[in-house]
Parts: structure tokens; sequence; C-alpha cells
């Protein structure tokens, strides 16, 4: 009885997720990064933690989720380049507020203190760069990529020419392909 509870719940969770289409990504990607911008914007005016700072955290996972599902669905590894810079900025959000250990300093950690007619410039910073985010992932949704297939990033150069072949090459000078054994 127990098992056929998960199963179902598991049933219901794979439809849901299942159905997702690349359109319907890209709109929860673009809401997310917008509601992400206003909660940075709220947050620069009261820095502190609370409803404003639980959407911010909300809608920059969910737009890392977002970023993570098209590069699987489109193939395009620079939407993980997007997803990367959204969880640094969940990050250091998370420490602009919780403040920063400073060497020396006594009891716990020291917060940057702004004026109340101030906003915090760091996250003002934050929502200019998820703006910026925005208009980039607004632009990469319809801009071609150049190339058929995957886009993956570049390989690493491993001191040997692309395409060489892989050979090995016997005191005699007779050349053997890699894979054939001598008997």
């Amino acid at each position: 009885m127990r098992t056929w509870v998960v199963i179902q719940r598991f049933v219901v969770y794979a439809r849901i997720v299942g159905y997702l289409t690349e359109i319907e990504i890209i709109s929860r990607l673009m809401d997310e990064l917008r509601i992400a911008a206003q909660a940075a914007d709220d947050i620069a005016v009261r820095p502190r933690r609370g409803r404003n700072y639980r959407d911010l955290c909300d809608s920059l996972g969910s737009a890392e989720g977002a970023c993570r599902q098209l590069a699987h669905w489109r193939g395009d590894y620079r939407w993980l380049k997007i997803g990367i810079m959204l969880h640094e900025a969940h990050r250091r959000a998370g420490e602009w507020l919780r403040g920063v250990k400073v060497k020396g300093a006594t009891r716990g950690a020291t917060r940057l203190q702004m004026p109340m007619s101030e906003k915090h410039p760091l996250f003002v910073k934050l929502a200019e760069a998820l703006r910026a985010m925005h208009s980039q992932a607004k632009a990469m949704k319809d801009a071609a990529t150049g190339i058929v297939g995957p886009v993956l990033p570049e390989p690493v150069n491993l001191g040997r020419r692309v395409g060489a072949p892989v050979a090995v090459r016997l005191p005699s000078g007779l050349i053997v392909p890699s894979g054939v054994t001598l008997q």
C-alpha cells in the first residue's frame, strides 16, 4: 500500500514536469529574472531578511533550474553560464545580508550599515545585473547559434593537434594503430 502511494506521487510529479515545453521554460526564466530584479530593488531599500529575501532566493533558484533545463533541451552550453551566474548571485546576496566575517573581529560577522536615506549599493548593482541577464536571455532566446548540433564549450588543448591520429611507433619504424595487438 505504501509503495503504491510513492509510485502515484512520482507519476503525478513526472506528468507535471514532463510536459514542460521550451517556450514554457523560457517564459518561466524571464518571469523569475524579472521578479528577482524587483526583489533586489526592494532589499536595496530595506536590507533585511524576510519576504523580499525569500522572493529573491526562490526566484534565483527557479531561474537557475530553468537555465539548466534550457541547456538540456537545446543542447546549448551558454545557458549554463547564465545559471552559474545566478547561483553566484544567490550566494553573494546571502553573504551581503548576513555579513562577512572580518579578520580580528571578536564577535560574529560585520554588516554594511546604510543610512535610511540611501539604498544598499550591492543590491542596486545586483538588480542591474539581473536586468542585464534578462535582456541577454531574451536576445539568446531567438538568436541563431551558427552551428548544427549541440553548442558545447571549447575543448581543452591537451598538447596535440586536434584530429591527429593516435598510434604507436615501434623501433623498427612500423606504425601500429592503437587497439591492435602484435602476436
